[in-house]
C-alpha cells in the first residue's frame, strides 16, 4: 500500500489523501461466449492491429508509445473511407503529435451497422448481466494496470498534468467502471400485483439498443468511462465520437476493450469533426439513443437532429454558469479554497466551473484578498504537465485560448476591476493566467456567458433574497455552491437554487454513485448513479393472463381489469354497480343501436338555404374558422422557424424563400378560388384548398433540404390561398353585412389565437423536438376541419343552366397564367437579389423585372379584352372604393408581414433570444389582432358606419410603425410590446372595416371575385413586404458587416453571420457586438421604410366611401335592387 497526495474522484476532483492498493497480479480469463476470450484469438487480433494504422510517439518522460490512429470499428482499426485525417496538437508545446483517421458519414454508418449486428447477436439480451459485469471489471483492471501510460498520453493530448490524470481522472474512471459492473446484473424490473387473481404483471428493463456517444475534450478518459460504463452494463452497444481535439486516449482505450474480451462491434470509436461525425450519429435512423456532453448550442442541434430522424432518446450534459455564494457565517479560508478550486482547477475548463462568486458585502474585500492569494498559488503550479509538482495545464487549443482571452478583454472594457491576472502568458503553450474580476454586475457578458477558462467574476450582495435572485439569473442550471454555517439558511438556499447539483461548504466534488445533470439549458437527463441506467434502458410492461377465459366478444363496450366480469351483466345492474364505484369508466358510443343489434350512424340534416339554424351556424363557422386558425398557426410557426431552419441547413440567406414561396403560391391562386367557389361550390373549393395545404405541410415536415422545403411551402400556398378566401366568401353568404364585421372579428380572434400559439409553440417545439414537428402538429387540426366541412357546410348558390364543363371552360386560365409569371418573376428577382448577392444591375435581375413588367401588361390586356370571366374583373377596380380598398390592403399587408418576419429577427439577432422567446414576443400582437377586429365589428354593428373607423385604424398603424422604427438593443420590453400591440390592433381593425367597405360597394354576384381581389392585394403585399424587407436587410447588413469586420478571414465570418443568427452568441465579444450593431442598423432601415408605407396607407384610406350596411338578408336584397336600378340609370 502507498499513500499519495493527489487530486481524485470525479470530473472535477478534490484534494484528498488516497490509499492506492497494489495492482492485481493477474486477471482471470473467464469462459465467455465470445471467441475473443480465447488467448489464441486475442493474440491473432493484436497481430492484425499491429499491422494496422499506428504511430509511435516519444513521451517527455523518455518512453516511446505506440498509438492506434485508425477508426475502431468491429474490433479493428481501419482507415477512413475518404482518407481524411485530423491533426492532434500538444497544447503545452503547440506542436503536432500525430494525425488520426477522420470518420466520414459513411464510416459512422459502418460503425452503426457493426454495433447493430453485435446488439442483435453477441450482446444486448444475448449476454447475461453477470458476464457484462465480468467484462467491465476486466476492463477496469486493464486501465488500472496501464494508468501511467494512459496518464502520460492524456497529458500529451489534452495538456492535463500527468499526476492529475493518473490519480484523479483515471482513478475515478476505474471506479466508475467497477460501480456499473456491480449494477450489470441488478438492473431488473418489478413484479406488480393487479386486482385480479387470474392475472399478473411484471416489468423488464431491456437495453435501449445502439447508442451514439459524443464526448468532450476537457476530461477525455473520464467522459469515456462515464458514457461507456452504464451503457455497457445495461447491454447497449456503442458508437463513440471523441473530440477531434483529444482523440488519442479514446483510441488507446479501444485496445484494452479488445484485450478485456468484449465481442466485436460492442464498442466502436470514430474520431471526427462535430458537423460530420456528430451530425451523422445524431441523424442516423438506426441509432436508438444519443448521449452528448458539450456546449448548449451544439446540444440544440443534436436534439433537433435526433427528433427529426427517428425521435431517438437524448441525454445532454451542457454548459453552465455556476454561482458560488459566500455568507458571513462561513469559514472564509475554506470557502476561498473551495471557490478557487471550483474555477482554477483544470484551468476552468469545466461545465460546473464556479465562475460567479457572490460575497456578502461585510466580508467582500477580505474574501477578495484570500482569492487573490490562492490564484497566485495556482499560477505557480501551472505549466508543462510532465514536470514534477505541476497541477495545472494549458487551455486545450489556440482557438479556445483566444476565446478565453477575448472575454478577459471584454471584462476590462465593461469596467470590471481586475484583482489578479488579466495579462497574457509569455512563452509557448496555450496557457492563461488565473484571472479574478471584482465589482462585476449582472449585465456584463463575463457574468452572463460561459467562458470555459480560469476567469472568476466576484460580486457583492446584501440580503439572502437578493443573492438567490442573482444566482438564478442565468439560462443555465448545472451547478451551484454555498458556504455557510447556518443550517437553517443552508436548507432555505439549497431549496431556492435552480441547479442540478448544489454543493454546501465544498465545490466540484462528484461521486460515481450520485446523479449528475442540469436544470434549464444545462441539459436533459442524468449521468452517474442508478439514474444513468434509466437513460440506457427501455421499460417493458408484461400483462399475463394465466387462468381467465374470455366468454363473449359481442359486447360493444370495452372494459378493463376487474371490470371485464361486467361484460355479461345487464345494463341496469351495470349502472348500479358503476354508481357505487369510485372508478371512472369511459364508454364510447357509436350512433344508436337497432333492435337487431346493428349500430347505425346519426342522420345529418341539410342546412337551410343560406339561413341556417343557430346549431348549424355554429357547425359551419366552426369548420370554416378552424381552417382559418390553421392558416394563422402556420404563418406564425414559419415566421418563428425562419431563423432556426436557416441555421439548420446553414442557408439563412435563403430563409426568406420560406415566406416568399408560400406567399407566391397564395398570391397566384387566391383570385382563382373566387371563381372556383362559384363553380365547385363553397364546400368543394374549401376541401380542395385544405387538401393542397395539408399535402404541402406534410411535405414540409419531411423535407431534407432547403430547396425541397421551399417547394413544399409553395404547394401549401396553393391551398393556403383558398382557406382564407373561401372561408370569408362563405361567411358573407350566410351573415348580413351589418353583422358581418362582428363575425369577422370573431374569426380574427381564432386567427389571433393561431398567430399567438404558432409563435411560442413553434419556437418551443423547435427547441425541444425540432422544426419538423412544428409542421406535423398542424395535420390533426386540418383533418378535423375537413371532417366538419364535409358533413356540415352545405351553402347553396343561385341556380345556373351551365354544366360543370361549361363552367370550367370559362375559368380565366390565360389571366391566371400571366399573373403567375408576372408576380413569380418579380419575386424570383427579389429573392435572387437577397440570397445570391446579385447587384440591381445584374442581367438576371434586370431580365426578371422586365419579364414581370411585360406579363403584368399582358395580364391587363387579357383581363380587359379576352377573358370570358376575368379572374380579376377590371371593372371592379374602376370603382373608387374597391380600388382604394385594394391599395390599402396591399399597404397594410406589406407592413404587417414585414413586421411579422422581422420582429422575431430583431429579438433573435439583436437581443439574442432563443426561437421560443422570439416567437413569444409575437403573442401581444396576436392578442391585439383579435381585440382590434372584434372592436371594429362591434362598432360597425352598433353604428352601421365604417369611414372614421377605417381612417383612425390607418393612423394607428402609422404611429406604431414610427415607434418601432426607434427600437434599439436596450429598448425596454414594455415599450416593445406596446408598439407591437398598437400596430396589431390598428391593422386588424383596418382589414375588417375595409373588407366590409368593399363588399358593401359591389353587387352580390361579385362578392366572391371582389373578396378574391381583396385577398390578392393582401397576399401580394405580404409577398413584397417579406421579400423587399429581406433584400433590404441583407444589403444593409452586408455593408455594415464589411465596415466592422476586417482581416483575411473577414468574408468567411460575414457569411457565417448572414447564414445563421444562432452563431452570434458564440462569437467573441468584439465580433458579436459588430454583428448585433449590423443587424440593428439593417432592421432600423427596414422599420423606417415601414413608416413611409404606413403614411401611404393613410392616404389610400381617405377616399374610401361610406355605404349603408344592411342588418338583414331582406335589407341586403333591397339595397342590391336599388344599386342595380341606379346603375341602369347611369348614376352609380
Amino acid at each position: 500500500m502507498r499513500r499519495i497526495f493527489c487530486l481524485y474522484n470525479s470530473r472535477s476532483p478534490r484534494w484528498r489523501t488516497v490509499i492506492t492498493p497494489p495492482s492485481r497480479p493477474h486477471c482471470i480469463v473467464h469462459d465467455l461466449t465470445s471467441s475473443i476470450s480465447s488467448p489464441g484469438a486475442f493474440r491473432s487480433l493484436l497481430s492484425t492491429m499491429a499491422n494496422a494504422l499506428t504511430t509511435s510517439v516519444s513521451l517527455p518522460s523518455g518512453k516511446r508509445l505506440t498509438i492506434p490512429t485508425g477508426l475502431f470499428i468491429n474490433n479493428e482499426f481501419v482507415a477512413s473511407v475518404t482518407g481524411d485525417t485530423l491533426a492532434t496538437i500538444n497544447p503545452s508545446t503547440e506542436e503536432e503529435i500525430c494525425k488520426v483517421q477522420a470518420a466520414s458519414a459513411k464510416d459512422v454508418d459502418l460503425a452503426v451497422q457493426a454495433a447493430r449486428k453485435a446488439f442483435n447477436t453477441t450482446w444486448g439480451k444475448h449476454v447475461p448481466g453477470t458476464q457484462r459485469s465480468t467484462l467491465l471489471h476486466k476492463l477496469a483492471d486493464l486501465i488500472e494496470r496501464d494508468a501511467q501510460i494512459l496518464a502520460e498520453l492524456e497529458a500529451l493530448d489534452n495538456g492535463k498534468p500527468v499526476a492529475v490524470a493518473r490519480d484523479g481522472d483515471i482513478a475515478d474512471s476505474v471506479g466508475c467502471l467497477r460501480y456499473y459492473a456491480g449494477w450489470a446484473d441488478k438492473n431488473h424490473g418489478q413484479t406488480i400485483e393487479v386486482n385480479d387473481d387470474t392475472k399478473m404483471a411484471y416489468t423488464r428493463h431491456e437495453p435501449i439498443g445502439v447508442c451514439g456517444q459524443i464526448i468532450p475534450w476537457n476530461y477525455p478518459i473520464m467522459m469515456w468511462a462515464w458514457k461507456t460504463a452504464p451503457a455497457l452494463a445495461c447491454g447497449c452497444t456503442i458508437v463513440m465520437k471523441p473530440s477531434e481535439l483529444t482523440p488519442l486516449t479514446a483510441l488507446k482505450l479501444c485496445e484494452l476493450v479488445v484485450e478485456a474480451g468484449f465481442p466485436a462491434g460492442v464498442l466502436n470509436c470514430v474520431p471526427s469533426l462535430g458537423p460530420v461525425g456528430g451530425a451523422a450519429l445524431s441523424e442516423h435512423p438506426d441509432v436508438d439513443k444519443i448521449a452528448f456532453t458539450g456546449s448548449t448550442v451544439t446540444g440544440r442541434k443534436i436534439m433537433a437532429a435526433a427528433a427529426s430522424s427517428n425521435l431517438k432518446k437524448v441525454t445532454l450534459e451542457l454548459g453552465g454558469k455556476s454561482p458560488n455564494i459566500v455568507f458571513p457565517s462561513a469559514d472564509l479560508q475554506q470557502a476561498a479554497n473551495w471557490a478557487s478550486l471550483g474555477i482554477f482547477f483544470n484551468q476552468g475548463q469545466d461545465c460546473t466551473a464556479g465562475s460567479r462568486v457572490y460575497v456578502h458585502s461585510s466580508i467582500y474585500e477580505e474574501f477578495l484578498g484570500l482569492l487573490a492569494k490562492n490564484a497566485a498559488e495556482f499560477e505557480k503550479v501551472t505549466g508543462d504537465g510532465f514536470k514534477e509538482g505541476v497541477s495545472g495545464g494549458p487551455i486545450v487549443s489556440q482557438t479556445q485560448r483566444d476565446k478565453v482571452w477575448s472575454y478577459i478583454e471584454k471584462g476590462k472594457s465593461e469596467g470590471a476591476r481586475v484583482v489578479t491576472g488579466g495579462e497574457k502568458w509569455e512563452g509557448k503553450g496555450y496557457f492563461v493566467r488565473p484571472t479574478i474580476f471584482a465589482d462585476t454586475t449582472q449585465n456584463m457578458k463575463i457574468v452572463q456567458e460561459e467562458i470555459f477558462g480560469p476567469v472568476l467574476c466576484v460580486s457583492k450582495f446584501e440580503t439572502e433574497e437578493e443573492v438567490i435572485t442573482l444566482a438564478n439569473d442565468t439560462t443555465y442550471g448545472l451547478g451551484a455552491g454555498l458556504h455557510s454555517n447556518d443550517a437553517s439558511q443552508i436548507h432555505r438556499v439549497v431549496n431556492a437554487l435552480n441547479a442540478g447539483t448544489v454543493w454546501v461548504n465544498q465545490y466540484n466534488i462528484l461521486h460515481n454513485n450520485v446523479p449528475f445533470g442540469g436544470y434549464k439549458q444545462s441539459g436533459i437527463g442524468r449521468e452517474l448513479g442508478s439514474y444513468a441506467l434509466k437513460e440506457y434502458t427501455n421499460v417493458k410492461a408484461v400483462h399475463w393472463n394465466f387462468a381467465s377465459h374470455l366468454t363473449s366478444t359481442s359486447t360493444p363496450t370495452l372494459l378493463y381489469s376487474s371490470w371485464a366480469k361486467m361484460a355479461s351483466t345487464p345494463v341496469e345492474e351495470r349502472q348500479v354497480l358503476l354508481s357505487k364505484s369510485n372508478t371512472i369508466v369511459l364508454v364510447q358510443e357509436y350512433g344508436t343501436t337497432s333492435s337487431s343489434g346493428v349500430s347505425t350512424p346519426s342522420v345529418i340534416k341539410p342546412n337551410a338555404i343560406n339561413n341556417p339554424s343557430r346549431v348549424d351556424l355554429i357547425w359551419i363557422l366552426g369548420g370554416l374558422w378552424s381552417a382559418v386558425f390553421l392558416g394563422a398557426l402556420d404563418t406564425t410557426i414559419v415566421a418563428t422557424l425562419v431563423s432556426p431552419i436557416g441555421s439548420y441547413f446553414e442557408k439563412s440567406h435563403q430563409a426568406s424563400y420560406l415566406g416568399t414561396s408560400y406567399l407566391l403560391s397564395v398570391c397566384c391562386f387566391t383570385p382563382l378560388y373566387g371563381r372556383l367557389s362559384d363553380i365547385m361550390g363553397r364546400k368543394g373549393a374549401m376541401l380542395l384548398a385544405l387538401s393542397l395545404f395539408g399535402i404541402g405541410t406534410l411535405l414540409c415536415g419531411m423535407a431534407n433540404s432547403m430547396e425541397f422545403l421551399i417547394f413544399a411551402r409553395a404547394v401549401a400556398g396553393m391551398g393556403g390561398g383558398g382557406v382564407m378566401t373561401v372561408s370569408s366568401i362563405s361567411v358573407t353568404d350566410i351573415i348580413p353585412l351589418k353583422q358581418r364585421g362582428l363575425y369577422q372579428g370573431l374569426a380574427n380572434i381564432l386567427f389571433g389565437l393561431g398567430s399567438g400559439i404558432g409563435g411560442p409553440v413553434g419556437g418551443w417545439i423547435n427547441d425541444t423536438l425540432g422544426w419538423r414537428a412544428a409542421f406535423l402538429i398542424q395535420i390533426p387540426i386540418l383533418i378535423l376541419s375537413a371532417i366538419v366541412i364535409t358533413f356540415k357546410v352545405n351553402i347553396k348558390l343561385p341556380e345556373t343552366q351551365q354544366t360543370t364543363r361549361q363552367k370550367l371552360a370559362r375559368i380565366d386560365y390565360a389571366g391566371s397564367f400571366t399573373l403567375v409569371i408576372s408576380v413569380g418573376s418579380l419575386l424570383l428577382g427579389l429573392s435572387l437579389k437577397t440570397s445570391e448577392d446579385l447587384e440591381w444591375s445584374s442581367p438576371i435581375i434586370i431580365g426578371l423585372l422586365c419579364l414581370s413588367g411585360a406579363f403584368a401588361v399582358a395580364f391587363v390586356v387579357v383581363e380587359a379584352k379576352w377573358a370570358p370571366e376575368p379572374v380579376m374583373p377590371l371593372r371592379i377596380l374602376t370603382m373608387r372604393t374597391p380600388l382604394f380598398v385594394a391599395l390599402s390592403n396591399f399597404c397594410v399587408s406589406a407592413n404587417a408581414f414585414a413586421m411579422l418576419y422581422n420582429v422575431p429577427l430583431y429579438f433573435s439577432a439583436v437581443r439574442l433570444n432563443s426561437a421560443s422567446e422570439a416567437g413569444l414576443h409575437l403573442l401581444p400582437n396576436a392578442i391585439a389582432v383579435s381585440c382590434g377586429s372584434v372592436f371594429a365589428g362591434w362598432i360597425m354593428r352598433k353604428t352601421g358606419k365604417l369611414y372614421w373607423l377605417t381612417l383612425s385604424s390607418a393612423t394607428g398603424v402609422l404611429l406604431s410603425a414610427f415607434l418601432i422604427s426607434m427600437w434599439k438593443e436596450s429598448t425596454h420590453k414594455l415599450h416593445l410590446w406596446f408598439d407591437i400591440v398598437f400596430g396589431g390592433f390598428g391593422m386588424s381593425s383596418l382589414i375588417t372595416s375595409t373588407l366590409i367597405a368593399l363588399i358593401a360597394s359591389v353587387d352580390k354576384k361579385d362578392y366572391a371575385v371582389a373578396t378574391g381581389i381583396s385577398y390578392l392585394f393582401r397576399t401580394t403585399g405580404q409577398v413584397l413586404g417579406v421579400s423587399l424587407s429581406g433584400a433590404l436587410i441583407q444589403a444593409v447588413l452586408v455593408s455594415s458587416l464589411r465596415k466592422g469586420i476586417q482581416g483575411p478571414d473577414a468574408e468567411r465570418i460575414i457569411q457565417n453571420i448572414r447564414h445563421s443568427t444562432a452563431i452570434i452568441p458564440t462569437l467573441e465579444p468584439t465580433l458579436r457586438d459588430v454583428a448585433i450593431q449590423s443587424y440593428q442598423r439593417a432592421l432600423t432601415t427596414v422599420f423606417t421604410c415601414q413608416v413611409v408605407l404606413a403614411f401611404l396607407l393613410v392616404l389610400c384610406c381617405t377616399p374610401i366611401e361610406e355605404n349603408p350596411l344592411p342588418g338583414s338578408h331582406e335589407e341586403q336584397e333591397q339595397q342590391e335592387r336599388l344599386r342595380r336600378e341606379r346603375s341602369g340609370r347611369g348614376t352609380a
